[in-house]
């Protein structure tokens, strides 16, 4: 006779696991919705702000581009140009030209921070999914676990033992599967966290350059 005491082992660990990860799944979603809103915020405010440095970089070169014309219509006339307000246009052409290129780099990196930050949230709430649905399924298995122990032990008709057999072989395989799935995922999850580490370093770096630069241009 088939050992019913390790099967319903199996249906009580099931109960217990597929309530543990339907809780840590709830609280994975939780997680993942706060950082979903806050990722799409930070993700606009990015873009915004590349685009204002963008505005930054063209102002720069416009101003080159006046400092220039100045310049030539003062020799076109043969007039003698102002050197001290010429000399103070070009630092600032020079400060808002390095600046500008520093700030759009630094623009580029938050961008790539929120849009990384964006996809672990949207990839987070998709683990979360599948983590409660799995754990669903495991709290369904437990079910037919129980329910089969019932059958055999009230010698139901063995069609329909066999078919609750069954169920719970397919099901068994399916949550086998759905569990690698969501290693995966977390696999990926892990990954994406160790290249945001990366953006941010990269970021740190590029607002050093830019904090080193200040002082070294407004003496000029």
């Amino acid at each position: 006779m088939e050992d019913l005491s390790k099967i319903e082992l199996e249906a009580k660990i099931n109960l217990e696991l597929g309530l543990k990860e339907k809780e840590m799944g709830e609280k994975l979603n939780t997680i993942g919705i706060s950082e979903f809103k806050r990722a799409k915020v930070r993700k606009e405010l990015a873009h915004k702000d590349f685009s204002l440095n963008r505005k930054r970089k063209e102002f720069s070169n416009d101003l080159q581009d006046l400092v220039e014309q100045k310049l030539e219509l003062f020799k076109k006339n043969d007039l003698e140009f102002p050197k001290e307000e010429i000399e103070i246009e070009r630092n600032i052409f020079k400060y808002f030209n390095i600046l500008s290129e520093v700030q759009i780099q630094i623009a580029e990196t938050q961008l790539e921070i929120a849009e990384k930050e964006f996809k672990i949230s949207k990839e987070r709430l998709k683990t979360a999914y599948e983590t409660i649905y799995t754990a669903k399924e495991r709290i369904e298995l437990s079910k037919k676990q129980s329910n089969y122990i019932k059958s055999i032990k009230a010698k139901k008709p063995k069609k329909k033992i066999q078919k609750l057999n069954d169920n719970i072989t397919i099901m068994s395989e399916t949550i086998l599967r759905d569990r690698e799935d969501i290693l995966k995922d977390l696999a990926l999850i892990q990954q994406h966290e160790i290249e945001l580490l990366e953006l941010k370093k990269k970021l740190s770096s590029k607002l050093e350059q830019r904090e080193r630069m200040r002082p070294v241009l407004s003496d000029k």
